[in-house]
């Protein structure tokens, strides 16, 4: 049951991830105008390319977690001491393949948000957008490595870092 919490406790922030990066990303996406510099159209292109992986991110991370919720509660699993053993031992693909995805849709979504401040407000006011938006990214990245590196408090993690989960995955 523990091991179904934590992947509830990451399904239903990745659906409301992903329930914020359709409006933005799609429904009030910028339009490419003709008007538009070539920066600014390769801008936008970028931006929407973002919008999909990101999106793409957090769909692969509530699949993950629902499945392993779905087995968690179908299979007999064996006894474990802790439940990063458990997710060691039969779960660790399902599990990192959540966190890689979620964290990744969310660091998108950072993107997102501080590109679309320069394409509405143009690059006086868009730095400072983007400015913000990178702090927060290099915050997000620094909270999520911390927890990555102390694992479950006993020695037992899945990487050092973000990059580590990355490569793992």
């Amino acid at each position: 049951s523990a091991a179904s919490d934590l992947f509830s406790n990451m399904r239903a922030p990745a659906a409301l991830i992903g329930g914020a990066i359709v409006p933005i990303g799609f429904a009030a996406a910028p339009e490419i105008s003709k008007d538009d510099s070539s920066f600014m159209n390769i801008f936008k292109k970028v931006y929407m390319i973002i919008a999909i992986l990101s999106l793409s991110c957090e769909i692969i991370a509530v699949t993950y977690s629902t499945i392993a919720i779905n087995k968690l509660s179908e299979s007999a699993v064996p006894s474990t001491s802790s439940v990063i053993e458990l997710l060691k031992r039969d779960y660790e693909l399902q599990w990192l393949g959540c966190n890689v995805n979620f964290l990744l849709g969310l660091l998108g979504f950072a993107i997102m948000i501080g590109m679309r401040s320069w394409i509405y407000f143009g690059p006086k006011f868009g730095r400072v957008g983007l400015l913000v938006a990178g702090s927060v990214l290099a915050h997000c990245l620094s909270i999520i490595n911390h927890g990555i590196a102390v694992g479950d408090g006993t020695g037992s993690k899945f990487g050092s870092n973000f990059f580590g989960i990355v490569k793992r995955y």
